[in-house]
């Protein structure tokens, strides 16, 4: 989340006068284009740490409690995993901070103070020591992931202190969803990147559904899909896109066809070996909107994906797509 560099005045007097720096030494923070110049005369180490922590905006660490617990956890709508970290300090170090700040497209991040008397029911709730630092992370699913997603407890046990690499490491392994919804170019590109021709392709498995309530339950059973099924791999990256605010992309795909039924939506497959073209290929029946249905969708889009990944079958179809916005 941050990088230090030098300026040499006499070197680099261009650089110098774009960043409004007359004499040295002098200390300038920029974040997000926003320029900030340390205003002391005497720089400390305690100073330093509050000037750089004065610089992160005011939400890049939520402070949780327990009056606000449940709907930081179920804000997931926003299209971010949850995190929150532990600590007995009043304010949160700057080793959370900044990763926090770094991972806020894709990480909300929360903050616990351990001693505070309005935080006690969720030390108690999540077994956490008082006087550790920890670190927990959801996703969507919280009545199956408080087990399975957050970080186990004894994984700390030899650690007063959470470093920074730790912190990374996790919330690098973690930071999407069970079934993340691409919303940008950037989702699109992490999520189904370029592949190298040498190399075995790798999937993209999207879900195309509406903004709307009546295909929820669509995302519900895909996204069990994709947290269960056995075919995920490294090689199979499960998403959705709301065909809605993408409708250039999907229509790229359709070819402005619509011929489903309103009992099913479609699910894409696909690989890209362009920036701006696929190959791909719709699930033959798409995913059911009955519960009764879904078990069969399951079963053809597993069947369809083992094909495709033991190099029995081919992604026969190619478009050329818009970007994501």
């Amino acid at each position: 989340g941050m990088c230090v560099v030098a300026v040499h005045l006499r070197r680099s007097p261009g650089l110098a006068s774009y960043l409004r720096i007359h004499s040295a030494p002098s200390l300038l923070a920029v974040i997000s284009g926003r320029m900030t110049a340390f205003k002391g005369t005497h720089i400390s180490f305690d100073g330093l740490k509050d000037f750089m922590a004065e610089l992160f905006p005011s939400d890049t660490l939520l402070k949780v409690s327990d009056s606000n617990l449940d709907s930081f956890l179920g804000g997931w709508q926003d299209n971010r995993v949850r995190a929150i970290f532990f600590s007995h300090k009043a304010q949160p170090s700057l080793r959370f901070m900044a990763p926090a700040f770094y991972y806020r497209d894709r990480i909300a991040c929360g903050y616990v103070h351990t001693m505070s008397p309005e935080a006690q029911s969720t030390v108690r709730r999540f077994g956490i020591n008082k006087h550790r630092e920890s670190l927990l992370m959801w996703n969507e699913v919280q009545e199956s992931t408080l087990a399975a997603i957050i970080l186990s407890l004894t994984f700390f046990s030899y650690m007063q202190q959470l470093s920074r690499s730790t912190i990374d490491e996790i919330l690098e392994h973690n930071k999407y969803l069970a079934l993340p919804r691409i919303s940008s170019q950037k989702m699109f590109d992490e999520l189904c990147p370029l592949q190298p021709k040498l190399k075995k392709s790798r999937l993209c498995v999207a879900l195309i559904t509406k903004q709307a309530p009546d295909h929820e339950a669509a995302r519900i059973s895909f996204r069990e899909f994709a947290s269960s099924s056995p075919i995920q791999t490294d090689r199979v990256k499960f998403a959705y896109i709301y065909e809605d605010k993408q409708q250039n992309f999907v229509q790229a795909l359709t070819k402005g066809n619509v011929t489903r039924s309103q009992l099913v939506v479609e699910v894409v497959i696909l690989t890209r070996y362009d920036q701006r073209k696929l190959s791909y290929e719709f699930l033959e029946d798409g995913w059911g909107l009955d519960p009764v249905t879904v078990p069969e969708s399951r079963r053809q889009l597993e069947r369809r994906l083992h094909e495709i990944l033991a190099g029995d079958s081919l992604l026969t179809l190619r478009a050329v797509v818009p970007e994501f916005y």
